[in-house]
């Protein structure tokens, strides 16, 4: 369903459009253009584009499914139009980050038990790490607790933290480890 259905037009196959194809055909011309669909969309994107400017687009490296519903806009005259969509892309690329600005857990270096976690959890780092700094962040960035010089082991009362999913980033001499942890 999401492979090119004819040759003249490889953007199109079996009731989709496919992006990050060689070449394409807008409805209504018989010009074959070189290039991408929707320069804007990721190339694995396909798209179901209706009347009245009605658009499906599905991203499987993203995970994400975008839909559009509602009235014609103004200039479109109801038409299938890869160009609208293709700038609703430029928008959503503006906003759609993919990085939190925080490092990956890391499971090998650090454990946090028991997790989901109530009145206390209990942290390991590497000792190999050395003596360091450990933050306890939330889901918003913000610190919600720290301790200096920790080293090897460490119990934490997190009674007082909200429920949510939080992540402990160790700073040691010698590395950095992360983990996240769930207080019920």
């Amino acid at each position: 369903m999401i492979t090119p259905s004819q040759a003249l037009n490889p953007a199109y196959g079996y009731l989709w459009w496919l992006n990050g194809q060689s070449a394409f055909m807008l409805p209504g011309s018989q010009l074959v253009f070189p290039g991408t669909l929707m320069p804007n969309e990721p190339a694995d994107a396909f798209n179901a584009l209706g009347k009245d400017a009605q658009i499906l687009n599905v991203v499987p490296s993203q995970g994400l499914v975008v839909v559009r519903m509602g009235e014609t806009p103004d200039d479109n005259n109801g038409a299938v139009t890869p160009v609208f969509n293709d700038a609703i892309w430029e928008l959503l690329n503006a906003i759609l980050c993919t990085d939190t600005g925080m490092p990956d857990a890391d499971p090998g270096t650090a454990r946090a038990m028991p997790n989901p976690a109530n009145d206390h959890i209990d942290l390991a780092f590497d000792p190999a790490l050395g003596p360091g700094d450990l933050r306890i962040i939330d889901a918003m960035g913000t610190v919600r607790g720290s301790r200096i010089g920790v080293q090897g082991r460490l119990t934490m009362d997190v009674s007082g933290l909200s429920s949510g999913t939080y992540t402990v980033l160790f700073h040691g001499q010698a590395g950095t480890s992360v983990m996240k942890f769930v207080k019920e």
